[in-house]
This record gives C-alpha cells, structure tokens and sequence, in this order.
C-alpha cells in the first residue's frame, strides 16, 4: 500500500457510514484502488445465509445490500474501482455466504475484488490463499470477442 500512496496519488479516509455512503451515492466513484481494512461481522441474512459485511469506525455494519441500494441507480456507470477487501472475522455459527460482499461490488462495477478467505487468526484457523474475482467482459455489457 505504501507504494501506491507515495507519488502522484491521492487518499481519501472513509471510516464512517455517513462518508462511506455519501460516497457510494454520487455517479463517480473515482478511485482506482479502494481498500478495506477493519473489522468483518456477519449480517443476518434473512432467508439466506448471514454474510459478511465490513464494521467501520463508528461500528456501523455495510453489507452487499447496503452497496447495491446506492449504486444500483448507476447501474454500473462510475464504479470501476479495483477492491482490496481486507475484513477480518471470527467464526460464525454455522454457514455463511463469505462471497456476496466480492460479487455485489463486482456487480455494481468495480474490476476486481481480491479478498481473503475465512475467519481471523486466534478463533479459527484461516485459509490463507486469497481470493481474486473478476468479472468477464460479457459479464460488463461489452460483446464478446470473436476471432
């Protein structure tokens, strides 16, 4: 991360749901790189399995859902960040849908999602290959290539 901020970059702090939000609610989300690192928690999931969701600073909890409802007016315009998805959790109780934040934010744009897999050290033992999701051409409204 060092590397990336040192020169010709510029960084933008969002620890809290208010900045966070406001940001996912204007039509350009211009950063190229966009790095979460803080706490994980599980939402329940209703119906379907709890997932995983990012706690920020003020302990407020963003989830896929949460995502979807502000950019899902740009329908995939502006958003073509590239996710560092560094949120940390202990085990839950049962199952749980660890991809649906990766495959919202793929959804709503961004390029990629490279995330851990499983819960913090200390409470279960974590799977240490990283996760990397990209969503295929076809997959962003762009024709197929043909040769």
């Amino acid at each position: 991360m060092a590397l990336v901020l040192q020169k010709g970059t510029r960084f933008t702090e969002r620890s809290r749901y208010t900045e966070l939000v406001a940001a996912l609610d204007a039509p350009e989300w211009d950063e190229e790189l966009t790095y979460f690192w803080c706490h994980g928690a599980f939402a329940p999931g209703g119906p379907e399995l709890p997932h995983l969701a990012i706690r920020l600073s003020d302990d407020t909890l963003i989830d896929g859902h949460t995502i979807r409802s502000y950019r899902a007016p740009y329908q995939r315009r502006g958003f073509h960040t590239f996710v560092l998805l560094n949120a940390c959790h202990g085990a839950t109780a049962g199952e749980c849908d660890w991809s649906f934040l990766s495959r919202v934010l793929i959804e709503s744009g961004a390029q990629g999602c490279h995330r851990d897999q499983g819960p913090s050290p200390g409470r279960t033992p974590r799977r240490t290959q990283p996760v990397h999701l990209r969503q295929e051409p076809h997959q962003r409204n762009e024709s197929p290539r043909h040769h």
